[in-house]
């Protein structure tokens, strides 16, 4: 997969996601950069079988609570920042890598994903080691969320 497949994926599943769960039409746009960002929440996913890699979906507190604020008051659900974080970005992490790992087992075979890990702290800054790797930032009307992607090299 290259970038520019990579980020079109996340574009087109990040705005279905808020659709279909928060009846949201999202006016998203990618961010080239996101340089010296940290962020407070990690969902990390592992995959393994005929792909070794992992996946990161990033969000900061301050995204996450604006988007709360949406909810409370355009859908009027209430929901706290764990719920939101753990449970529904949760999610989306995992329709992501499931969407990206289809693409790719179409072409290497079969491949499984881990149930994702939710690692939160003030400010982290998290990195995956593999040799080939695919990173976007959406910037959206809540703030940034960064998606990255890692293989070991076929």
């Amino acid at each position: 997969m290259e970038q520019k497949a990579f980020n079109m994926l996340v574009t087109e599943v990040f705005k279905q996601f808020l659709k279909q769960f928060f009846q949201y039409e999202d006016q998203s746009t990618l961010q080239g950069s996101d340089e010296g960002k940290n962020y407070d929440n990690a969902i990390f996913i592992s995959l393994f079988g005929d792909i070794e890699g992992g996946f990161i979906l990033e969000v900061d507190n301050d995204t996450v609570e604006k988007f709360l604020r949406h909810i409370h008051d355009n859908l009027k659900q209430k929901i706290d920042l764990a719920q939101l974080v753990k449970g529904y970005i949760g999610e989306f992490g995992n329709i992501l890598a499931s969407r990206i790992v289809t693409n790719l087992g179409k072409n290497f075979g079969t491949t499984h994903l881990s149930t994702p890990s939710l690692f939160t702290g003030m400010g982290m800054s998290v990195d995956l080691f593999y040799e080939k790797s695919l990173s976007t930032v959406i910037n959206s009307e809540f703030g940034l969320f960064k998606v990255t992607f890692s293989v070991a090299e076929f």
